[in-house]
Formats: C-alpha cells, structure tokens, sequence
C-alpha cells in the first residue's frame, strides 16, 4: 500500500545494468554520495562510464578535487539539479520534465487563458484542465488548485457553473472570452532531490507572512506550540524524513499495526525506535536538531518541568512533568492518508514516553486523555471520570506529549491539505505527514549529542530563534 506514485528519489535498482550502461546518473550530471565512514554527502560531478566485472561503474570529480570509480548501485547518492535550461518548454513538456528531477532555477510561469474542465484525484485533490495562453489545445494540463498562483481563473470557472449565474459572468463564460492571469507554477516533485534553496520560499507557494508564535499549555502536562515552523522549514523538515527513510521504512514486526493495515498510516521512516538503525542509515540530523530547539522553546513558553529529585514525572493521575536532563534518541515518520486514523494507545516507552510531534500537511483531530493511563484497565477509569482533550493540529503545529504515560488517538484528517503541502506533495495519496523525534530509543548509546560528537554535522537549513513565543 506505498502511497507514492513515481518517486524522485535516485536510487539504482537492484537488476544488473545493461550493456549500455542505461541506469544511473548522465555524464555531466551533478549527484551528492554519501561516505558512511566520513558519515557526510559529499557532491561532484560525473565524468566518466565504464563496465566493471558485469557492473557499471561511474567516475566522480569532486568538488574537493578528489576522483573516485563508484559502483552506484551499492551505494546511497542523490540527483542535484541540471543546469538552467535554455529552450523554454511548452507547459506540457514542462509538466513531463518535472516529474523526472527538481527543478532549483528560477520558476516558469505561464498565462492561463481559460479552464476547460475539472475532476478529484485519487487522492482527493481538486485539479483543473488548462488551456495555456498562446498554445494549442494538445497542450492542455490538469493542475492541482495549489499551483495557481491566481485563483480568478478557478473562480470563474466555478461561477460559470453554477444556475444562478449574472448574466454578466455567464456571458463571458459562454463566449470563451480569454481570461488572462498569471498562473500554474509547476508544483516540485514527489521527492526533492536537490539541496533545498535557502533563498526561496518552496516552489508552488507563495510568500507569506509568518504566524505568531505562541506556546499553548495544556492539561495533564502537554503543550502545543503554533507560527514556530517557517514554510521553508517545513519542507526541509518533509525532505528529510521522506529522503533518510526511504530505503529504511522496514520497521519488523510494527509494520503490521501502521504500513501492513487497513485504514492505518504509512511508516516512512524508522530511526532507532522499533529497531537500531543499520550501519549505513544516514541519521535524520535536521529533525532531530529542530526538535532540540522545540522543546527548548516549549520550556521558556512554560512548559512544567520535574524538580531536581524528579518529582511530578509520570505520578499517576496528575500531571506528567518534561525531564529535567533528558536526550533525543529516535525518530518515527507517518504518513497518513484523509482516510486514515489511530486508535486509543499509549507508546512503548512508558516512562520515557515524552515525544516532540511536528505536523505537517492536512489539520489532524487529536485526542488524548489528560491523566496517566498506561494500562487498558486504567485507560477504562480515567474515560469515565472525565472527557478526553481535543486538539486540533495544523500544518506546522507542534505538540510535546507524555506519550508513553497518555493515552491518545487520531481520530481523522481534513480531507484538503493546505496549498503549501499539496505542493510539496503532489503525486503521492499523502495528506498528512507526522514526524515524532522521541526521548526514547532501541539503542540509547545514540542520540543528539553523541552523533554531533562523532563528527555528524548539524544539517537544519534555518535555525529557530532563540526568543521567546510571541503570545
């Protein structure tokens, strides 16, 4: 049940390549490979070809002037963006171009004469047919309402629509007069796989103010913190759980209550949670970073702490209380579909069951109950004796949990993500994605801190600032 249709994460596959050498990256083409004994990417560009004992072999420049032969199938590498194009594209080889890599230049625009027709995606997006201003009609495109970056288009396509038009709206319909708005910027594929541009806000979004931040204190111990998450922070955030997870989602036994059924979210990354990470997976370095600076944001917005001796940790009908000393040692990636849910729960780590929650894409409604419950028998009193707190959990919202003390559920998604995720996002069934950076995990040798002593580099593409929340 892989949610995603064609992926753009670069990976050779496993047959053996051909003669001819088909597989692979393009000579002249810029990757990023990852060197599991530097534990870092290093990028260069790809200059010659050659068949090595039945496997291709790929000669790498680096930029740091180093020169390796790589057999690419083994090994973990990354497309980086092709150099600027210069033929402009038809709208419809554009869409077609897309799809295969990122595009890291300038946008193309293009102008909207009229909408033809209207249909859902499979995912339940809502995509429109294009005819472009100065192309024939064999160029028409269906395009997510998210990539307009004009909706008076869609406006008066709708108002045509309706019985209850003005004639003055209805004429203009019916006359096919052309209307002229800048629109349909091509939204980024998939799974980005170049750098993301620090200097941009994400393609098929546009540049908005950001929210005030505030922290949100809640019963039985739990906080939620809103405006902390920049739209280019989130993306950095979406990339790195989808790319480091990709060819590690495999999380054993746990596979058969989340990716293996019905109705359950997707496992896309699996980090020292269910299972110690392979020697080879690279760690998620930027989630685990950000989630560092959310709590300690969370902290100076008020969140309660225990005291020195640790008292108010996990007393059971109170309120749980953050650690004091504590390190961030897993991570869980998510993804959900508008029709999936999670039933009541509480996670497996019991006592060191606090986790940093980063939602992303479509508003999620959560519950949980505010009074420790960590058994089923529990659960049943602390139901009866009062009501369950319900959360609503938008794109980019944060929530900091005794998860393993709480119980909680999701009990379901807004059907529309905003524009922004269904940008980044399109051509997958996602409408919402969940990233948990846990306290605990399988292997406690590893955390934050042990991985920036082993020479990790810290990978955030903006930091949050260090001021308090706004409200």
């Amino acid at each position: 049940r892989a949610p995603f249709g064609k992926t753009g994460l670069c990976r050779t596959p496993t047959a053996k390549p051909t003669a001819a050498m088909s597989d692979g990256p393009s000579l002249g083409g810029r990757v990023r490979i990852y060197w599991p004994s530097e534990k870092r990417w290093f990028r260069g560009e790809v200059k010659l070809r050659r068949m090595k004992r039945g496997c291709a072999e790929h000669r790498v420049d680096y930029d740091d002037g180093d020169s390796r032969w790589h057999n690419l199938e083994s090994e973990a590498w990354l497309h980086l963006a092709q150099p600027r194009q210069t033929i402009t594209p038809s709208p419809q080889q554009y869409q077609k171009r897309r799809r295969r890599r990122r595009q890291e230049d300038e946008p193309v625009l293009f102008v909207v004469e009229r909408i033809m027709e209207a249909r859902t995606s499979d995912g339940g997006a809502r995509e429109f047919l294009v005819r472009w201003a100065g192309y024939s009609a064999e160029h028409d495109t269906w395009e997510p309402s998210c990539s307009f970056l004009d909706r008076a288009p869609i406006e008066a396509f709708e108002a045509a629509r309706r019985p209850n038009l003005s004639s003055r709206a209805g004429g203009a319909a019916a006359n096919g007069t052309a209307v002229t708005h800048v629109a349909a910027q091509a939204p980024p594929c998939p799974l980005p796989v170049g750098p993301l541009d620090a200097s941009a806000p994400p393609a098929g979004s546009a540049a908005m103010p950001e929210p005030a931040r505030r922290v949100e204190l809640l019963p039985g111990g739990a906080a939620k913190l809103s405006g902390f998450l920049s739209e280019r922070l989130k993306q950095n955030l979406y990339d790195t759980a989808l790319i480091s997870g990709w060819d590690f989602r495999d999380a054993g036994r746990a596979n058969l209550r989340y990716t293996g059924a019905q109705g359950r979210p997707d496992i896309l990354l699996e980090w020292n949670y269910y299972q110690a990470p392979e020697q080879h997976q690279p760690p998620p370095m930027a989630l685990l970073s950000t989630a560092a600076e959310l709590i300690d944001a969370a902290l100076r917005g008020g969140l309660k702490q225990e005291g020195a001796d640790g008292e108010g940790e996990g007393a059971e009908g109170g309120a749980c209380c953050f650690p004091r000393e504590y390190a961030l040692r897993s991570v869980l990636g998510l993804g959900y579909r508008a029709s999936d849910d999670m039933a009541w729960h509480t996670d497996m780590a019991g006592e060191e069951g606090w986790l940093c929650s980063i939602s992303l894409g479509a508003t999620a409604r959560f519950e949980y109950l505010p009074a420790a419950a960590p058994s089923a028998r529990r659960r049943c009193v602390v139901q009866n004796e009062q009501p369950p707190v319900k959360v609503d959990l938008e794109c980019g919202d944060v929530l900091l949990l005794q998860g393993g003390l709480l119980p909680h559920r999701i009990v379901g998604c807004t059907r529309e993500p905003p524009p922004f995720f269904a940008g980044i996002s399109a051509g997958t069934a996602l409408c919402r994605v969940n990233i948990q950076v846990r306290l605990w995990g399988h292997d406690p040798s590893l955390s934050l801190g042990s991985l920036l002593e082993d020479g990790f580099q810290d990978e955030r593409s903006e930091r949050i600032s260090a001021e308090g929340p706004g409200s």
